[in-house]
């Protein structure tokens, strides 16, 4: 996990937690399987509102 631009305080632990609570409710009925992805990564994804400075995650 790479989080830019000021690294963590409060702000950012809490986006971090809601969106991992926001997955595991997503993904609650579904059988989900732990995988080595080949290649790169995804990047998680933040509402500006939710960083500090509202500075984009993209």
């Amino acid at each position: 996990m790479v989080i830019s631009g000021g690294g963590f305080n409060k702000a950012t632990i809490g986006s971090v937690k809601r969106k991992f609570e926001e997955l595991i409710d997503a993904s609650s009925n579904l059988n989900a399987t732990l995988y080595k992805r080949e290649g790169g990564s995804l990047p998680l994804v933040f509402y500006r509102e939710e960083l500090p400075e509202g500075s984009a995650n993209s």
